[in-house]
């Protein structure tokens, strides 16, 4: 887990917003993201986990900021204040990664373009702060030592924390400095750009009406499973062993035990905790095996012991939902959501337009 990346989401939203062709709605068509359980990844699923993008190198100061030497220059300057190339791939690789995802690849003229939203949009948020420090706004103390502690939540514990601030050559000092930024630049577009807009109901059943294939929600099912893991090196005997548990297991819920509660006592796989939960998912999203299995049983039905790459699992479906139109009630609030932000993002877009002509700005990134 990146503390930049956690610190980066609104700049990430922004960008989509002005990058993507197409817009999905939870509840509708939805897109695999970085927030996939790892309750997926680590039990079913069959992509590879997302590498960190790698941080620039160099010395870093007290805030962070790679110090400029004769040879490490930062990824742009605004008004004096450096944006460090670390920032910089930080942001790009998050969204070639996102890309990906999608199964696109971004190379050649499209990369080239990807890198000029990506700075843009960091000198944009760096303008932006600069003029909510210079109109006034700040944040107080108790306000960042709450966004502080929500931060640190997110990594579990103080070790992991602490280990993320060092692998980014970043101390809390320097953390705190980025957060009364964020917050700082975050509560002046909240006042000057969200909440100085508003979205009519018309509109919001209009862009229902005239975008019908948003709302298409395809087939998903859910499950839950127990999973006994086998190494792809385990020996007969390791695998007998494991077999032997699964065994068990499934004998234990034919003899009436419920099937979470043998889940969470025998389960190795992250869902154990859950019951065995991995909630809902559309074809494609698990190893095959293990759906085919799934999608054979009828709701509330148990598997034989199937065997994937994983080991062995006994499977459980809990629930069916057959591709429909999602009723305008269930995504009204979604929509008017998308809307205000799209409006908010013009009104800001217009705001940088006269603003940033003014501003002493360097672009290095693109010249490397």
């Amino acid at each position: 887990m990146s503390v930049r990346k956690i610190l980066s989401v609104f700049s990430i939203s922004l960008l989509f917003l002005t990058l993507s062709t197409t817009v999905i709605f939870a509840g509708g068509k939805q897109e695999k993201s970085e927030n996939t359980q790892t309750t997926e990844s680590e039990e079913t699923k069959q992509a590879d986990e997302q590498k960190e993008p790698e941080q620039a190198s160099g010395e870093q100061n007290a805030a962070g900021t790679p110090i400029i030497t004769g040879e490490t220059l930062p990824a742009a300057t605004v008004n004096g204040e450096p944006i460090s190339q670390s920032d910089f791939q930080q942001l790009l690789g998050f969204l070639q990664f996102q890309y990906m995802q999608q199964g696109m690849q971004v190379q050649g003229p499209q990369l080239d373009q990807l890198k000029e939203a990506v700075l843009e949009s960091l000198i944009d948020d760096e303008l932006i702060y600069q003029i909510a420090v210079n109109e006034g706004y700040s944040m107080s103390q108790q306000e960042l030592d709450e966004a502080l502690s929500k931060t640190k939540e997110q990594f579990g514990s103080e070790e992991a924390y602490q280990d993320a601030l060092k692998k980014e050559g970043l101390d809390e000092g320097a953390l705190k400095m980025t957060l009364r930024k964020r917050l700082t630049r975050d509560k002046y577009e909240t006042e000057n750009f969200i909440d100085a807009v508003s979205v009519e109901s018309d509109e919001i059943k209009s862009f229902y009406e005239e975008n019908p294939g948003q709302f298409e929600q395809p087939f998903q099912f859910r499950s839950s499973h127990i999973l006994i893991q086998v190494a792809p090196d385990a020996t007969e005997e390791e695998k007998q062993e494991a077999m032997d548990k699964i065994n068990a297991a499934r004998l234990r819920i034919e003899e009436g035990e419920e099937f979470s509660e043998v889940a969470r006592d025998v389960s190795e796989g992250p869902s154990g905790p859950n019951g065995g939960d991995l909630n809902y998912h559309g074809k494609g999203d698990f190893v095959p095996e293990f759906e085919n299995a799934a999608l054979e049983l009828e709701i509330g039905a148990i598997s034989e012991v199937v065997e994937t790459q994983f080991g062995y699992h006994i499977i459980k479906l809990t629930d069916r939902r057959e591709a429909q139109v999602v009723p305008f009630e269930d995504v009204e609030g979604q929509i008017a959501e998308y809307l205000t932000r799209v409006k908010a993002q013009e009104k800001r877009s217009s705001f940088l337009q006269e603003r940033k002509p003014g501003a002493d700005i360097t672009r290095n990134a693109l010249n490397s």
